[in-house]
């Protein structure tokens, strides 16, 4: 056997005098099998390798053990910081060699075993159970790495089958994929986040939940569906949840995330859903928390609520844009003296941060552009356009809607075949790569199509309109958004607040010179 970089360790053996080396163990198991997360699997895993250390000889000792209970090693998701630890101890050479149970224990990806081969370049070797192997040498580097690859590919097979078997569940048996029980649905009780703190080395084991618990929690749900159709906002509703004791699954409090989460699930009316979509012909057993007429409206109403932040107070705050970052002008107080201003500082357009090179008083950006807002909209010139474009945009939503129902109805049909058995697995899913790509362009498409304008009255009437809508801020917004799409402000001459008309681009050339990459003059 080569020698080893001893580095700060005890280079000698106490009973021997020949050369001493330190081997780490590294225990991994992927899932947990006997129900105490892994505990029982890793510990039997450190009984052996030190056995096996002990077996070497007395000038052999283990190092650091490495644990990694419960933790995939083909997941890239997974983090495992024992692993990790015990790369840094090889690199810093803390340590001789390394002992696996299986290869497949130490990894099941190519890329991490370079790492393991880079060490063995300074001496470091590898055990497995009753293998020895010296990754310095060909014939152990291949083996090595064919070890890898094998289990590399059979972690895929894995995946695939399991992918397989849950679609299957889902469409043939009716049988949900959800890793933990949801609320107001039946199921095993969960692991509590707390438990190893309150009951350490104890084994948790799952149990039906009581099925009184489970009707105390649809009978708040039917409660907060009552209220959220009576007109009572969501905040009204999870405060309801939270006071009457009802806490989310990881035992936190409910908030505006997590209710709108709860009451969008499709399981609460006995909808059985697979990759997000509802299963036809397909339901849960009963009882279901709400019938599926009032689910339907209650996600009527969740649709209605607007999310994200408040609706805009000030009429030209993010239609305006920056001729020289494509930020979106925003409205704030300026100082000396204080008044209402617009300026570069909104969101960005380009990726990068807002320069604040223009900005104009509000009161009068508000009354020149709601000026020029009323003239574009009494051309009847652009009235025409406003038709023209909304007869083809309406023409082209309803062919893309007509092709959107075909495929869902090719997806339901086949669907119905998979569930018969008269389709194979293999074929539905290769069909329905591609038809669900084709399907999501064609979404995206009737999506980005522009809507139906604001403008449908006779082209003398926008004046009365825009007088109308005074206390309409949103309609008035609509009307700048619909005659100037391209709104631009350019910077003053003569000073930053100038009020100077002219300094509005409202066809957006500045804004266009700007995306050509042409400097704004």
């Amino acid at each position: 056997m080569p020698d080893f970089i001893a580095g700060s360790r005890p280079s000698r053996c106490d009973t021997c005098g020949k050369p001493a080396y330190v081997v780490d163990l590294y225990c991994r198991v992927s899932e947990d099998y006997d129900g105490d997360g892994g505990l029982r699997s890793v510990d039997d895993q450190e009984f052996e390798g030190t056995e096996f250390v002990q077996n070497l000889g007395c000038c052999y000792s283990v190092g650091e053990v490495f644990k990694d209970p419960d933790l995939s090693g083909w997941n890239k998701k997974v983090v495992r910081p024992e692993f990790n630890a015990c790369m840094v101890r090889l690199r810093r050479g803390q340590s001789d060699a390394l002992w696996v149970y299986d290869i497949s224990r130490f990894s099941r990806k190519p890329a991490e075993g370079e790492a393991l081969i880079e060490a063995a370049e300074r001496g470091h070797r590898l055990y497995s159970n009753n293998t020895e192997k010296d990754l310095r040498k060909a014939e152990d580097r291949k083996w090595f790495r064919s070890r890898l690859t094998d289990a590399e590919h059979e972690s895929m097979q894995l995946g695939e089958r399991v992918r397989r078997g849950k679609r299957l569940g889902a469409y043939r048996r009716g049988k949900r994929n959800a890793r933990f029980r949801g609320f107001a649905t039946m199921g095993l009780t969960d692991k509590p986040a707390n438990w190893d703190v309150l009951h350490p080395g104890e084994v948790f084991v799952r149990t039906p939940v009581p099925i009184e618990i489970v009707q105390a929690e649809m009978d708040a749900i039917r409660v907060c569906a009552r209220m959220m159709l009576a007109g009572d906002s969501n905040s009204m509703a999870f405060h309801y949840l939270n006071d009457a004791g009802h806490l989310t699954y990881t035992g936190n409090l409910w908030g505006h995330a997590t209710f709108r989460q709860l009451m969008v699930r499709p399981s609460l009316a006995g909808y059985l859903t697979h990759k997000g979509q509802i299963i036809p012909d397909v339901s849960l057993p009963e009882p279901w928390a709400l019938d599926r007429e009032t689910w339907h409206a209650v996600q009527a109403v969740l649709g209605s609520r607007k999310r994200g932040p408040a609706e805009r107070k000030y009429l030209l705050s993010g239609l305006m844009r920056c001729p020289f970052c494509g930020n979106r002008c925003q409205s704030k107080t300026g100082n000396k003296p204080k008044r209402r201003i617009y300026v570069c500082g909104g969101e960005t357009a380009r990726g990068g941060r807002p320069c604040g090179r223009v900005a104009v008083t509000a009161d009068f950006a508000d009354e020149v552009v709601g000026e020029a807002t009323v003239a574009r909209l009494s051309d009847e010139r652009h009235r025409a356009r406003l038709i023209d474009l909304n007869a083809a945009a309406s023409t082209r939503r309803r062919e893309v809607q007509v092709m959107i129902a075909q495929a869902e109805e090719v997806e339901v049909d086949l669907s119905a075949k998979l569930g018969a058995g008269r389709l194979s697995p293999d074929a539905y899913t290769a069909f329905m790569d591609s038809h669900l790509a084709r399907l999501g362009q064609l979404r995206a498409e009737r999506d980005s199509l522009p809507q139906e304008t604001l403008q449908t009255v006779a082209a003398e009437e926008a004046g009365r309109q825009w007088a109308d809508a005074e206390s309409d801020l949103a309609l008035r917004r609509q009307m700048v958004r619909e005659a100037f799409p391209n709104l631009t402000l350019l910077p003053a001459t003569r000073g930053r607040n100038i009020l100077d008309p002219l300094r509005f681009d409202f066809e957006g050339l500045a804004l266009e010179r700007l995306k050509s990459g042409v400097a704004v003059a």
